[in-house]
């Protein structure tokens, strides 16, 4: 971590506390490469299950339109 960041004072689950205690409804899915053999998978989601599931869907339909456009 960047010692001079001031987010690097702080761990992954208060960065995720703070960002959902800012937002409606959200997704966060993320993956973390521990080792080339270990892996570690984090979720977090604020709002009801529809809007998370309709966010999910959007994203999905996000990245496909990024790949489309990527050639």
């Amino acid at each position: 971590m960047d010692p001079d960041n001031e987010l690097s004072a702080f761990t992954l689950p208060q960065l995720m506390q703070e960002v959902q205690s800012r937002m409606d409804e959200m997704v966060f899915l993320g993956k973390i490469n521990r080792t080339s053999e270990e892996e570690e998978m984090m979720a977090g989601f604020t709002g009801s299950t529809h809007s998370c599931i309709g966010l999910c869907e959007v994203g999905k339909e996000m990245i496909m339109g990024r790949i489309s456009n990527d050639g």
